[in-house]
């Protein structure tokens, strides 16, 4: 059998949805938010997962909307948040 030549598309063209279906998949600077985590309390795995977007920023829905979600890495299995800084309490 001879061999079969694929066409695969530029990486450009390609469209992957992250979230589950008819669920957005992203949140204000186009941070891409991945399921389990989700958009709203249906399109999250439970509510630890749930994003909401606040200004056009996510936010974790499960820590009162007081962390900021700058990412979500499922290669990594990682979330970036945006953590209050924390003075030194030494004197």
């Amino acid at each position: 059998m001879p061999p079969r030549n694929f066409l695969v598309p530029p990486l450009g063209t390609v469209s992957l949805k992250y979230a589950k279906p008819w669920c957005k998949d992203t949140c204000g600077n186009n941070v891409v938010i991945s399921y389990p985590f989700g958009i709203g309390a249906s399109c999250s795995v439970n509510e630890w997962y749930t994003v909401y977007c606040n200004s056009s920023k996510p936010y974790l829905a499960a820590l009162n909307e007081q962390l900021q979600l700058l990412g979500v890495d499922m290669e990594n299995q990682t979330v970036t948040v945006n953590m209050p800084k924390f003075s030194d309490c030494s004197q």
